[in-house]
């Protein structure tokens, strides 16, 4: 009888440390899915900021045209107004 708890020991004993092992692999795998996933948020991260710069230098140039083009206006008026003074000068 006592051949046979010792064999039920080791056999419990066993089955708790094979258990063991796959609770420490799981763990594992969690500890490497989450170091992965702060990785892919960081890498997220520096793009979001790249893409919120190109978008910043993107508005800033647009603002720049458009002011560009209002002067552009402005004179292709005067030059107009010029044109139509010179004209009525000479007739």
């Amino acid at each position: 009888m006592r051949a046979a708890e010792d064999a039920q020991r080791r056999q419990r004993l066993s089955a708790a440390r094979t258990d063991e092992r796959h609770a420490r692999r799981e763990l594992e795998a969690a500890e490497r899915a989450v170091q992965h996933a702060q990785e892919r948020a960081e890498a997220a991260e520096a793009h979001a900021k790249e893409a919120n710069e190109r978008a910043r230098t993107t508005a800033e140039r647009l603002t720049q045209a458009k002011r560009a083009q209002a002067a552009a206006r402005k004179a292709h008026t005067r030059a107009e107004g010029a044109l139509a003074k010179a004209e009525d000068a000479s007739s």
